[in-house]
């Protein structure tokens, strides 16, 4: 059941990462990181738990990405012509 629900997640996680983004939901970053402190300490440690923490990786990953590199052509151009 674990393997199950560990590569469900996996597999959903950039599915995740484009509702985060096509939400538009204000301040979720302070939304989400206020539900990891408020969740009782019998359910952090389960599967509420690793729902809120993957969550909280996935802002983390859209916060952190290089979204230069993504959009702008010359970045792209030069690092291939680096490479």
């Amino acid at each position: 059941s674990n393997l199950i629900t560990t590569q469900a997640l996996d597999e959903l996680y950039p599915v995740l990462l484009f509702v985060m983004i096509r939400a538009h939901v204000p301040n979720l970053y302070t939304e989400c990181y206020m539900m990891g402190d408020f969740l009782m300490e019998d359910l952090s440690h389960g599967e509420e738990g690793m729902i809120i923490k993957t969550l909280q990786g996935a802002l983390v990953h859209l916060i952190t990405y290089n979204w230069h590199q993504f959009f702008d052509i010359e970045y792209r151009v030069k690092k291939t012509v680096v490479n």
